[in-house]
């Protein structure tokens, strides 16, 4: 093997190490986004004995912008709870009448607070759908809580937010009362609960190119076989 083709070799070797040690780090492709902006000041959260939630469209268009890698969601909950808190998220489509939550198309299943008290961020990462695969959803979705275990003086309730930064949705939102789905708002005052919706990540151009370094390497490797 000559120098520069040992040279070659080297440089291959670096790289793929380097992407081994997570040098290399595939970007967030965040669609939705009304979570804490910088210098916003929290002043009020919203709760409901019902199952409430929020309409919003995700951004971008490219086949993995619709393939839910992580969902967050802000809220508040009092001091001194007693431990049995938890909360149920919930994704819906939006085909039914009027445009309201129709096919549930994700249940996380009852989540525990763990007595996480004072305002926290619940983070869900890699829901599935009904067969198990990562979960597809259209654009415009909506997003549900149901809490338990809210007893005597304990609080709970989603942040309320912005205009999402990233993606979009109504200033109101959706409540599942005894008489159905109906669209509400808090005293005449913009609804966005603080939440982001992280999709599966795209490829980046460095990770493209250790793929193509790796291919061509295995090429020049069966190569130098074939000639012996």
């Amino acid at each position: 093997m000559n120098m520069n083709m040992r040279s070659w070799y080297k440089a291959v070797a670096v790289t793929v190490a380097t992407s081994s040690l997570g040098i290399s780090v595939q970007a967030q492709n965040v669609v939705y986004d009304a979570s804490k902006q910088i210098g916003t000041t929290l002043v009020q959260s919203f709760y409901s004995t019902n199952e409430f939630g929020d309409q919003i469209k995700l951004a971008g268009a490219g086949p993995l912008d619709r393939t839910i890698g992580q969902f967050k969601f802000e809220y508040y909950l009092s001091r001194f709870v007693s431990g049995d808190e938890k909360v149920t998220l919930r994704i819906y489509d939006n085909t039914g009448a009027n445009g309201q939550p129709n096919n549930l198309l994700w249940d996380s299943g009852a989540i525990a607070l763990n007595e996480r008290t004072g305002y926290q961020t619940l983070v869900v990462n890699n829901p599935t759908d009904a067969s198990g695969n990562a979960l597809t959803v259209p654009d415009w979705i909506t997003w549900t809580v149901s809490f338990s275990g809210i007893e005597g003086n304990e609080s709970v309730g989603l942040l309320l937010r912005d205009t999402p930064t990233i993606g979009e949705d109504y200033t109101d939102y959706w409540e599942k009362t005894p008489d159905g789905w109906q669209t509400k708002i808090i005293q005449d005052t913009p609804v966005t609960f603080g939440a982001q919706v992280v999709a599966v990540p795209e490829p980046t151009t460095i990770q493209l190119g250790i793929l193509g370094a790796l291919g061509l390497l295995g090429s020049l490797s069966i190569r130098r076989r074939s000639s012996k």
